[in-house]
């Protein structure tokens, strides 16, 4: 493994670490105004219920998710959590934030998705590699195959997101 591949291992692993300062950046430089405050409650809550819509489709370490979300975008939770990390830099009303958090956010979630994709493609192969071809990772592509499925609040409440809600 080379010095690049351990510390894209170490950020994904320990990312949330990371995520935990990015609340003292935003004390640190918020100065927030009515209107910032609502546009990031919005991303919030948008963010958020990607979140649970695609956690309500994944089954971890079972079948390949491609129902749902999955059919829009290959990293659903993932575009839940930026849209909320939006919602927080919309919130403190400093440009700053925006400056600091979201190259830090996709430099830690980046380096979660490079070795999710290297686990999926050596567990699913020429079905995970399909999936991406038909797939963008970051950039929802919309289409009818978003509504085939359906959420499961119990797969939900297993995969613990009603925890990260609260």
């Amino acid at each position: 493994m080379s010095k690049l591949e351990k510390l894209i291992k170490f950020l994904a692993r320990r990312r949330t670490f990371f995520i935990l300062i990015a609340p003292v950046v935003m004390l640190v430089a918020a100065n927030p105004t009515s209107r910032g405050i609502i546009l990031g409650l919005a991303f919030i809550a948008v963010g958020q219920a990607i979140r649970f819509w695609a956690s309500g489709f994944i089954a971890k370490d079972a079948v390949l998710a491609v129902g749902g979300p999955f059919a829009a975008v290959r990293n659903p939770l993932y575009v839940g959590s930026f849209l909320i990390a939006c919602g927080y830099s919309a919130m403190t009303g400093g440009w700053i934030v925006w400056i600091i958090v979201l190259p830090i956010f996709m430099i830690l979630h980046g380096s979660a998705v490079y070795c999710e994709e290297k686990y999926l493609r050596s567990k699913f192969g020429g079905d995970y590699d399909e999936y991406c071809r038909r797939v963008p990772r970051w950039v929802p592509k919309i289409s009818r195959k978003i509504f085939e499925g359906s959420v499961s609040i119990n797969q939900i409440i297993k995969n613990n997101e009603h925890k990260n809600f609260f």
